[in-house]
């Protein structure tokens, strides 16, 4: 591969040219920068060490959101900050991949990164190289978050055995100890917690510190000592030329481009509510009083229809700050008075629009628990939202009325977390009955005491060549059960059913794996064939997605993400 050494020239920092590399110690000690990150979690050493190299920063109030997932993007800039050999940035403005402009937050980074080999985009056949993808917003996975981070450390990467892609990439991981030291798989989506201690491993391990950092991660903290490791390059350097970097919560649009860390996914786009939490934006629009400073006296939302699980709703801006709690109107004197919710405010509490400044707004729901009637399956979209205003020169009353629609949410016990890929890219075309055509990682969360199965899965299927197919079967990789699945040969689909009978059951904490067989037929002597199966359409709640599931309280025929959901291996 040809690199253009002006454009993404390896630097290091100045402090590595005066000072020696013994100079430095990692500081591993308990600290208390966010409010949601438990001083006795495993994640909280990597997320301190990580915050005070000036890797990452938290968002709003103090938060840093470790159950987060944590996109290609996102996962790519930690990495690229964290990397010893202090990666320059490609501040050239130019993208490098279709779905990478120049102008994105994340360009220089994906950018940077692709120049030094460590990212090529998702292979695809179909079209040539320069035109494949980075698929920025997509779920970082494990494997893929371990290649990024040995490529980046230059580990020596072993010649193992076996089919999967990213065994070399983990053994090389496992050989300095800086694996995840948990049961994950390689298909499992990282989330923000999960980063930050993988991330920092490979730090610690560098420094020569890796001992003390697993300590860390078991409650124990001893002294900092001055690192005897003879490496060219310290983690702690980074800290002069990262100290405002910082990770962004959401996959970043439009309105959250730059490296600012967002705490909500906008624009608003669709998600489930989990009883017992507060929910992503599920509205969202800008506000502005032209000419002079105003107060907002009220805040009016309407829905489309009642849900019973919301407790109360929050106006904030896309920085978190609370502009309004809205309650549900109690009085009965309109016929719609269930599904409206509404604050007003004493003048010493009114929240302060500056003059001729959009300030975006952001509504969350607040989803009463499991135990106090917070319910599965219910739909919750808003109607209308309003604000009103008083100017503070002129005492005038504005109207602002934020313009829909906005996206449709629905109440659920769980979700899935994650579909990825866990077989090989490309692999051989070869006849025989039982085939692996392709094998499928599904990662779920679920509130304690309730369970999640899939139902359905509607795989497409491209199919060329002199290649024919049958019996379709889809397998459990751990017990063996299966089932059946049919076909659909103008629609090119394959429909496995009734999957919460026997192979689709969520085990806690654990993926589920499932292969994907079939009775393959290749006449002798022909080489043009080529079969590939995806899961395609992520779908909404109110169209059909490609995997539908339970919680045994209501049926989702739809995940979160975006499409496609998980592209399949291309056997040729």
């Amino acid at each position: 591969m040809d690199y253009n050494a002006a454009m993404h020239q390896r630097l290091f920092a100045l402090s590595l040219l005066l000072l020696p590399l013994t100079a430095f110690a990692l500081e591993l000690k308990p600290a208390d920068f966010y409010s949601d990150v438990r001083a006795n979690s495993k994640e909280a050493p990597g997320i301190n060490l990580l915050t005070r190299e000036g890797i990452v920063q938290g968002y709003g109030e103090s938060h840093f959101g470790p159950n987060r997932l944590i996109n290609r993007a996102e996962f790519l800039k930690i990495a690229i900050l964290a990397s010893p050999d202090g990666y320059q940035p490609d501040m050239s403005g130019q993208g490098c991949f279709p779905d990478v402009k120049g102008t994105d937050w994340f360009a220089p980074y994906v950018c940077a990164a692709k120049a030094a080999g460590i990212v090529s985009g998702n292979a695809n056949p179909k079209v040539s190289q320069d035109q494949w993808t980075f698929n920025p917003g997509d779920t970082v996975t494990y494997d893929a978050a371990l290649k990024m981070l040995v490529l980046l450390y230059r580990y020596q990467i072993p010649n193992v055995g076996g089919t999967d892609w990213a065994q070399p990439y983990y053994k090389a991981a496992a050989t300095k100890g800086v694996d995840l030291p948990i049961r994950i798989t390689f298909g499992t989506p990282m989330t923000r917690g999960m980063t930050a201690r993988l991330a920092g491993a490979f730090i610690a391990e560098k420094a020569g510190q890796l001992e003390q950092y697993r300590l860390a991660e078991s409650g124990i903290y001893t002294s900092s000592h001055s690192s005897s490791s003879s490496s060219s390059s310290s983690s702690s350097s980074l800290s002069s030329s990262s100290s405002s970097s910082s990770v962004s919560s959401s996959t970043p649009t439009s309105s959250s481009s730059s490296s600012v860390a967002s705490l909500f996914t906008l624009p608003s786009v669709s998600h489930f509510l989990i009883p017992g939490t507060t929910t992503d934006a599920i509205a969202d629009g800008v506000v502005r009083s032209v000419g002079e400073t105003a107060k907002v006296q009220i805040v009016q939302v309407k829905l489309f229809n009642e849900v019973r699980s919301i407790d109360y709703l929050e106006l904030v801006t896309e920085k978190g700050e609370v502009i309004a709690k809205l309650l549900r109107r109690t009085t009965t004197d309109t016929t719609d008075y269930k599904l409206t919710f509404e604050a007003q405010f004493q003048p010493e509490s009114q929240f302060t629009i500056p003059k001729d400044t959009d300030v975006r707004i952001v509504l969350r729901a607040i989803i009463r628990s499991a135990s106090n009637a917070g319910f599965s399956d219910e739909l919750l979209q808003v109607r209308t939202m309003s604000v009103t205003m008083k100017s503070e020169a002129t005492n005038q009353t504005i109207n602002a009325s934020i313009s829909g629609p906005f996206p449709k949410h629905q109440t659920a016990f769980g979700r899935i977390t994650g579909v990825t890929r866990a077989s090989p890219v490309t692999a051989p075309l070869i006849a025989g009955a039982n085939t692996l055509i392709g094998t499928y990682s599904f990662s779920s969360s679920v509130l304690d005491g309730k369970n999640l199965k899939l139902r359905q899965l509607t795989f497409s299927l491209v199919k060329t060549g002199s290649v024919s197919v049958s019996n379709w079967t889809l397998v459990h990789r751990a017990s063996g059960a299966s089932v059946t699945c049919s076909t659909n040969d103008q629609t090119m689909t394959i429909t496995c059913a009734l999957l919460e009978q026997s192979v689709g059951a969520f085990t806690a904490n654990t993926p589920l794996l499932l292969d994907l067989k079939a009775t393959v037929f290749v006449p002798a002597g022909t080489n043009d064939s080529v079969l590939e199966t995806s899961l395609d359409a992520t779908g909404s709640p109110e169209a059909l997605g490609s995997v539908e599931w339970t919680d045994e309280s209501g049926i989702f025929r739809w995940i979160e993400g975006i499409a496609p959901v998980a592209k399949g291996t291309r056997l040729q």
